[in-house]
C-alpha cells in the first residue's frame, strides 16, 4: 500500500514539474495592458457647478445614479470632491436616473440616456432661498 502510493506521489509531483515551468513562463504578451470599459457600461463624470456667473463648484455634494432599465439592478451613491467633480465606474448604460444633493441648494434630479463608453453629466444647482410666510413682530 504505501509502495503504491509512494508511486502515485512520484508520478503527480513528475507531471507537476513538468507541467510548472509551462505555466509561469508561457506569456508572450509583454505589452503593458490598459484598462478596458465592459461593453454595455459607461464610466460617468459628473460635474456639479452652483448656477451664478462665474459658475463656481459644489463641493461635498452627494450624488446618487439608479438604472431604470429592466433586470439591471445598479444603484449607487458618491460624493463630489473640492472641485464639484465625482466619477461613478461601470454604470449599465440605458435609461439612469441621477440625483444630485446639496446643503443650501435645490435637489437635482434628472433621466439621462448612457450610450458611450464614457460620459460627463454637468449640473447647476440652483441655491436655495428662504421664505418666510408671515412675521408678526409683537412689542411690549
Amino acid at each position: 500500500m504505501t509502495e503504491q502510493l509512494a508511486k502515485k506521489t512520484m508520478v503527480i509531483s513528475a507531471a507537476v514539474a513538468l507541467l510548472l515551468p509551462h505555466t509561469l513562463f508561457s506569456q508572450t504578451d509583454t505589452q503593458p495592458r490598459k484598462k478596458v470599459q465592459k461593453s454595455g457600461y459607461t464610466k460617468l463624470l459628473v460635474e456639479v457647478t452652483e448656477e451664478s456667473e462665474p459658475a463656481e463648484p459644489v463641493g461635498g455634494a452627494n450624488i446618487r445614479a439608479k438604472s431604470e432599465e429592466v433586470g439591471a439592478e445598479f444603484d449607487m451613491e458618491t460624493s463630489t470632491n473640492s472641485n464639484g467633480n465625482a466619477t461613478i465606474p461601470d454604470v449599465p448604460q440605458g435609461k439612469v436616473f441621477i440625483q444630485v444633493i446639496a446643503n443650501g441648494y435645490e435637489t437635482y434630479g434628472k433621466r439621462y440616456e448612457l450610450s458611450q463608453d464614457k460620459q460627463t453629466i454637468k449640473v447647476s444647482l440652483k441655491k436655495k432661498r428662504n421664505y418666510l410666510d408671515n412675521v408678526t413682530f409683537h412689542s411690549r
